[in-house]
């Protein structure tokens, strides 16, 4: 590949317009068809294969968007490798290409997440651990690692450098915030004690709520109450 390149950047020498336009394109054009190639083997292969399968369990890396997410890597990882041949401020555009790498990642293990908790619930949908908020708790600490390490990338500064800086905000992000944190701690609370599981009848006048718990999230308790309303 690189005797390749060095071969028609001779050809080229008298023309760099016309040559820079040429290895763009080509750049552009690879990963555009390494995304469809993806595309084409994950979703309709492999998904053909997920939907004639016995088990429904395999079904939620369809539901959740996990392959088609997967797929994003195919042309992240040919920009990640093309970049090298690109005229231009080559670090700054491998600093975007990975961040872009860090956002498909951080995206892809939430999908992940969902996926495994839409399973583990279909398999024992009578369990009592409260799956679904566990898993809300670890997509949020994914994401916020994530976030960190795209601008880490992109300001090219440690993501420790960055923490010390945001440990200046947090007065003011937890008066922001403070319903939402304190949704999250009550939540978290009702999850490691099982105060409420699925299945229970509970009565909250103030809510409007008197029935049954039919599911249980990180921010949200829903009731069916006896004339089916939730």
């Amino acid at each position: 590949m690189t005797d390749l390149h060095n071969l028609l950047s001779q050809w080229f020498i008298d023309q760099p317009v016309a040559w820079t336009t040429i290895r763009t394109l080509f750049v552009l054009l690879t990963a555009w068809a390494s995304f469809h190639l993806a595309r084409t083997i994950l979703l309709r292969w492999i998904g053909r294969l997920i939907r004639s399968s016995r088990t429904d369990l395999d079904d939620v890396l369809l539901d959740r968007s996990v392959l088609r997410r997967a797929a994003l890597l195919a042309p992240v990882v040919v920009l990640y490798y093309g970049v090298e041949v690109l005229p231009g401020p080559t670090p700054y555009l491998l600093q975007i290409v990975n961040a872009a790498l860090a956002i498909v990642l951080m995206l892809l293990v939430g999908a992940s997440i969902d996926a495994f908790q839409d399973a583990i619930s279909e398999y024992d949908a009578r369990s009592d651990v409260p799956i679904k908020s566990y898993a809300q708790i670890v997509k949020i600490l994914i994401y916020v690692v994530g976030a960190l390490m795209t601008i880490a990338v992109l300001t090219g500064k440690s993501p420790w450098v960055l923490l010390s800086g945001v440990g200046a905000l947090m007065a003011v992000i937890i008066l922001i915030f403070r319903d939402t944190i304190l949704s999250l701690v009550a939540s978290f609370t009702i999850a490691s004690n099982r105060l409420v599981k699925v299945g229970d009848w509970i009565e909250g006048p103030a809510f409007g709520a008197d029935g049954d718990v039919i599911d249980i999230s990180l921010h949200t308790v829903k009731v069916q109450n006896w004339d089916k309303t939730i």
